[in-house]
């Protein structure tokens, strides 16, 4: 996994990690939670250069919680909290990237003024359990402020 320059990392004690995980990691079509302004169909879009508005699934993760620091919503571990958003599949490591700039991008003025910030100044890409409102779940990643 270093060839893609960031890390995944294992989120919270209720993640059923199939003994492939790696492997599915390296590979797209791959689902991805989405939380605060990336919920919005068209910003989405432009972000990571689609021709047409995504459809995005309602969609929660346990073990992370969503804080608001100044104007914007970062996604941090914490056990026993559920953060809720959408679903989203990428389709490259192209895509993600942009997802991963978007987001370091976008931050970068609320943290550079947040002196009581404890976040990292980057996001990174961790492994995820989705749930879905019809009580499925499935393996996928955000990206996570720690």
């Amino acid at each position: 996994m270093a060839e893609y320059g960031h890390k995944f990392r294992r989120a919270g004690p209720t993640l059923d990690v199939p003994p492939d995980f790696k492997t599915r990691l390296e590979k797209f079509p791959r689902l991805h939670f989405l939380y605060a302004s990336l919920t919005e169909p068209g910003l989405l879009s432009d972000v990571i250069g689609l021709s047409r508005e995504p459809e995005l699934l309602p969609a929660k993760v346990l073990g992370f919680r969503l804080i608001l620091q100044g104007t914007r919503s970062y996604l941090t571990r914490k056990a026993g909290e559920t953060a809720a958003g959408v679903m989203h599949e990428i389709h490259s490591l192209d895509e993600q990237q942009k997802l991963l700039n978007y987001e370091s991008e976008a931050s970068r003025d609320t943290l550079d003024h947040e002196p009581q910030s404890n976040m990292s100044s980057k996001p990174v890409v961790t492994l995820c359990q989705i749930f879905f409102d019809d009580g499925t779940k499935k393996i996928g990643s955000t990206v996570v402020w720690e």
